[in-house]
């Protein structure tokens, strides 16, 4: 984007046309090829003395400032060639050769920089104002009379993560008389004339890294690196878009990781993105796009293709190769263009085309089909139309709109997931639209069924809610008045906007509840993206923090959910840029690594929507790629627990708490008890059974687990527990045929049978959402595994008993292939029933079933007693 954002934002939507550039996306030169300057020379239009001091900045913020000599040398890999923009700007001067300003209100102009050649920018004194004063040297003229540097005279600089060793994008390296970036490899060609042969001390700095300081000799064809300490839980991998990707490595005359790493269908910048499969590759789209050659670009939706990895695609850890629809004129095509989309009637002025929802779906004859929810806008104001448009593969542009009234009692809006459910029917999930700032949904949870007739038909969309069929106003409530959300076509969901209207308490709300369980910070969700993850077999989710710490809208959560619909409570803040913008992140599931332990998310980098802060050269206004690791104990996060309750006759007591996995298919909607972590961390104790649960048994917290952990938690006596934690209080008796044990973290618990521990047990986490109950067994996957209830049996020999294991309950997808792995301390099995011989006392053996390369596992417990005849 340009200098004046808000008004370009809305100006260069009027007239797309004027975008169009000559050539094709630039290959990379020779590695050893010499490359020489395009060099301007800005003179005073009256006096044709040199003009020093003149700024000229591209597209994408690459700024040149012209010397004593009124000379600027530009060489920019992928951009020569080109037809390129400069806005042109001095103090006390206006332009003479170039508009100044434009028909748009841009000042500058587009010149083609062949390597080699020159250009003259005339500006004329502005009556009134001062020229200002300044001292530009003659550097610039000084790196005329020679060509481009080589590699072999620049000083190779990488700055790497400490914790991966790989190169970190994106960092500011400052020395005495600049300041630049790495590229998407972490490196810098650094050449400077006056500071080569050299010590220099660099100043290192970038977003979630911790800033140092480092000091190099910078020999020509030398090297030097640099480690930053990263305190960011995600990691910044590389740019997504734009132009000079992998500047500094093409500099260096080394091999970047994409085939295009310089320019790609002239893309310099690219607004947010969206991503789905589509006919077995990864289908791309990205909003408003900026090319070289004038500061108004294609504003009717951006498309490309990549091939999958480990199917043609480059692993997601080195980049993706984006193949682009594109014009004959090799730039970005408008894949919504106005004559396959056009205008509402009576609308005669430019409305810019974007994209809020992508997913592919089968038609009627089981042809996958891909639909775009688009939105017709003019700027950043309310969409003049909105609507379902689909993409024609003959054509290969979004066409056969469906449009829609706005008036529909269900909006289905906002990224999209298909979800297989039990039984086998398929819906496609569509995210929450949150209000900025406010954190609460313009609507609930909606799903589609999985069809291309029933995605364009909003009569068949589903909201999840509490409000009877059919009714605005009217809540369903059970007989006990807990509210009952189920999924209903024709009835509004209730959102934040309603649920002050219609009597709902906070606890009964699904959204508003975010919280980071040791800073209690509560995050207010500016917009979220929400998928399946093998690896935690919930669904997790990354959202932007309106009205962050350090940004508006740059800071980045990570959460955690055992249904689409939540709950969603206890989160993280996994990124975050100091007064940068980084919003609507996207999680492309399909790029998981390590069975999900690994996910990427991107989101768009840019000034837009903060103040005072300066454009960052080649990034500003693009995608970049982030990677989480899930298996980082910072995101160790508190997941809901359910009291399935402890049996005694036909009255249940408290205290028979499983996490979503100790789950089964059909159970009842549930509200979880409390949160408590479901895997180790720092600071917490393991929180385990000490028997099967056909024998008496009791909760033990701490020590050496013998059998699999329910949960983790704080220990009882934790000094100055968190506030939004509460204890956890066991209550015992002696009373015969009644359980010995039970936990509840009510303080009251009325039983005159019982008594209550002098301190808790432990400390465990609030669930705020008590008040609503969740389908959380029509999610727990596609593969689940089930090793059967815990067994009870008495040894027939010195070595134990025989006891046959049980994983005939385990649920996987009809027709599939699965298999079934046991192990214990000392032996392991195979088979649905295997029959294995284990010791006197508790085992704890645990299940993983394979289907269609999916794994799941469960645990169960089996405890052996001694035998009481003299057989042992």
């Amino acid at each position: 984007m340009g200098i004046a954002k808000g008004r370009e934002k809305f100006v260069r939507a009027a007239l797309v046309a004027l975008a169009a550039l000559a050539g094709g996306a630039a290959a990379p030169a020779p590695v050893h090829a010499a490359h020489a300057w395009f060099a301007f020379n800005a003179r005073d239009a009256t006096t044709s003395a040199p003009l020093g001091c003149v700024h000229l900045r591209t597209v994408h913020g690459v700024e040149l400032v012209t010397d004593a000599n009124g000379n600027a040398a530009f060489y920019e890999p992928g951009l020569m060639g080109q037809s390129v923009w400069f806005y042109i700007s001095r103090q006390g001067y206006k332009g003479t050769s170039f508009p100044d300003p434009d028909g748009f209100g841009f000042s500058g102009k587009a010149y083609t920089t062949t390597e080699g050649g020159s250009a003259t920018v005339s500006m004329s004194p502005v009556v009134g104002q001062s020229p200002g004063t300044c001292s530009p040297g003659t550097d610039e003229t000084t790196l005329l009379t020679a060509p481009v540097p080589s590699a072999s005279q620049r000083f190779k600089l990488r700055v790497v993560d400490a914790a991966t060793g790989r190169g970190v994008p994106l960092v500011q390296v400052s020395s005495p008389r600049r300041t630049e970036q790495t590229d998407s490899n972490g490196y810098l060609a650094f050449y400077d004339p006056q500071l080569m042969s050299r010590s220099v001390t660099f100043e290192v700095a970038s977003f979630g890294y911790a800033s140092t300081f480092a000091t190099s000799t910078t020999t020509p064809g030398g090297a030097g690196q640099v480690a930053l300490t990263r305190t960011n839980v995600a990691e910044r991998l590389y740019r997504q878009t734009g132009g000079g990707v992998y500047r500094e490595t093409d500099l260096l005359g080394l091999t970047a990781p994409t085939a295009l790493p310089l320019l790609n269908a002239k893309v310099l910048g690219s607004d947010s993105v969206l991503s789905t499969l589509y006919q077995g590759k990864v289908f791309w789209v990205w909003g408003d796009t900026n090319f070289p050659g004038y500061p108004l670009g294609n504003f009717k939706t951006s498309a490309a293709t990549s091939l999958l990895p480990g199917q043609g695609g480059l692993d997601p850890s080195l980049g993706v190769n984006h193949v682009y629809f594109t014009r004959a004129d090799g730039s970005a095509a408008e894949m919504l263009p106005s004559s396959t989309i056009p205008n509402p009637p009576g609308y005669s002025g430019f409305l810019a085309a974007w994209v809020s929802s992508l997913i592919a779906v089968p038609d009627a004859g089981g042809v996958e089909r891909l639909f775009a929810q688009y939105s017709l806008v003019p700027g950043l104001s309310t969409p003049q139309q909105v609507g379902w448009a689909r993409f024609n593969d003959a054509t290969r542009v979004f066409d056969q709109p469906v449009v829609l009234t706005g008036n529909e009692t269900v909006k289905a809006e906002g990224h999209a997931f298909k979800w297989s459910y039990p039984g086998g029917s398929q819906y496609v999930h569509f995210e929450p639209r949150y209000m900025s700032g406010l954190g609460v949904p313009h609507d609930a949870p909606v799903r589609v069924p999985a069809n291309a007739a029933s995605i364009v038909n909003p009569a068949t969309y589903q909201a999840f809610t509490a409000l009877a069929q059919g009714s605005w106003s009217q809540l369903v409530r059970d007989g006990n008045g807990r509210l009952v959300y189920s999924w209903k076509t024709g009835t509004p969901p209730i959102s934040g906007d309603s649920s002050t209207s219609t009597g709902v308490a906070p606890e009964e709300t699904l959204y508003g509840h975010y919280l980071d369980p040791e800073t209690l910070e509560a995050p207010l969700a500016h917009g979220a993206h929400t998928e399946w993850n093998e690896y935690r077999k919930r669904f997790v989710q990354v959202f932007t923090q309106g009205f962050g710490s350090t940004s508006l809208i740059g800071e980045t959560w990570f959460a955690e959910g055992d249904t689409p619909m939540g709950p969603w409570v206890y989160a993280r803040k996994v990124a975050t840029q100091d007064n940068y913008s980084f919003y609507n992140p996207n999680h492309h599931a399909f790029l998981d690594q390590q069975g999900g332990q690994l996910i990427y998310f991107e989101g768009t980098y840019t000034t837009l929507f903060t103040s005072g802060q300066i454009e960052t050269p080649r990034y500003e206004y693009n995608n970049e790629m982030m990677r989480l690791d899930l298996g980082d104990e910072r995101l160790v996060l508190p997941v809901p627990v359910y009291d399935l309750g402890i049996a005694a006759g036909a009255t249940t007591y408290p205290g028979g708490f499983v996490t979503k996995s100790g789950l089964r298919a059909g159970s009842a909607n549930r509200a979880a008890a409390f949160f408590a972590r479901d895997r180790a961390a720092a600071g917490l104790v393991p929180v385990w059974w000490s028997d099967a649960a056909c024998r008496a048994r009791a909760l033990l917290a701490g020590g050496a687990p013998q059998t699999e952990p329910a949960f983790w938690a704080l220990p009882g006596d934790a000094a100055s527990p968190p506030a939004d934690t509460l204890p956890l209080w066991e209550y015992v008796t002696t009373a015969a045929g009644l359980p010995a044990h039970v936990y509840t973290t009510d303080a009251a618990f009325a039983d005159p049978s019982y008594t209550r521990s002098a301190q808790p047990l432990l400390h465990v986490w609030k669930n705020p959402m008590s008040g609503v109950t969740l389908p959380v067994t029509d999610y727990l996957g596609t593969v689940v595994a089930d090793a059967g209830a815990d067994a009870c049996a008495v040894a027939t020999s010195s070595s134990g008993a025989y006891v046959t294991l049980d994983a005939s309950k385990t649920s996987a997808p009809a027709g599939a292939a699965v298999t079934h792995t046991w192990s214990f301390a000392g032996g392991s099995a195979s088979g649905s029933n295997p029959s294995v011989l284990l010791p006197k006392g508790v085992t704890s053996v645990k299940l993983t079933s394979t289907a269609n390369g999916v794994t799941s596992t469960d645990y169960v417990t089996v405890s052996v007693a001694a035998c009481t005849s003299g057989c042992c």
